[in-house]
């Protein structure tokens, strides 16, 4: 917040400080991938390592690390991180730096943050469901983002759909969604 109105920040799913996320989440790609969407979706800039998207498990180091430290791929995310930058390049609140607020949903497995434009018109909220193996039902909390009629954006699958009555949305294992101001009203 301090920084926020002089420089954006740039945020990573992993870096040289930590394990490599497909060693330290036991090849789960979802869960990979969703932290990859939740760093795009936090701060301005996103950006990954080198052999992020093919699962390199060896742990990166600042100094030492050479392209001799290539590794045979686990997996290819490159497909599946295309939808998760075109979801961030849709939303406004993704791509600057603005006011920022956690949200209690409820369950210490699912975790939200709100997330506004500088100059206050746009807002979104995210939602992560932290629980690896099973899907969770998430309500929206009045009045966020917006007023209805809203809608939610799924960054992993690139598809959106309307928020129903009574604005509960079911969240795929380490999924992510984003819910906004639905497009089609005014």
């Amino acid at each position: 917040a301090a920084t926020a109105p002089v420089i954006p920040s740039v945020s990573f799913p992993e870096s040289h400080d930590t394990p490599r996320l497909a060693a330290e989440l036991d090849g789960d790609r979802q869960a990979v991938l969703q932290r990859y969407a939740f760093a795009a979706t936090f701060s301005a800039g996103v950006m990954m390592p080198m052999g992020f998207e093919y699962g390199f498990r060896k742990r990166l180091h600042v100094v030492t690390t050479s392209p001799q430290d290539w590794e045979a791929p686990h997996w290819d995310l490159t497909g599946a991180i295309t939808p998760i930058n075109r979801t961030k390049a849709r939303f406004r609140p993704l791509n600057e730096e603005g006011w920022l607020q956690p949200m209690d949903l409820g369950n210490p497995q699912r975790f939200g943050f709100r997330k506004r434009t500088r100059d206050g018109r746009e807002e979104v909220l995210v939602i992560l469901n932290l629980d690896r193996t099973s899907a969770a039902r998430v309500r929206v909390p009045p009045g966020v983002p917006a007023p209805p009629p809203l809608a939610w954006t799924d960054p992993l699958a690139g598809t959106s759909h309307p928020v129903t009555d009574p604005g509960e949305m079911e969240v795929g294992p380490a999924g992510i969604l984003i819910v906004h101001p639905d497009p089609k009203f005014p």
